[in-house]
């Protein structure tokens, strides 16, 4: 649960970082972005244990491309 966690909420912390260099951050988005995508993507792997289905592999993939396409915007 903690890994997915940090991984939704690293996504949340890498495009805050991009939308202020295109000058776009809002606060309230980026505080609702980093606590629901960290709730959803760990009532997703509940879920998914629940269900005896691997929903981690699920959330790994879309938050993990979401992190690189925000860190190669960034760099």
């Amino acid at each position: 649960y903690v890994a997915i966690g940090i991984l939704a909420c690293t996504d949340s912390v890498l495009g805050g970082l991009r939308a202020h260099l295109t000058r776009n951050f809002n606060l309230s988005i980026f505080i609702s972005g980093f606590f629901g995508n960290a709730l959803i993507s760990v009532l997703l792997i509940w879920l998914g244990n629940k269900l005896n289905i691997q929903l981690s592999i699920a959330a790994i993939v879309v938050y993990g491309s979401r992190v690189f396409q925000n860190f190669g915007f960034l760099r």
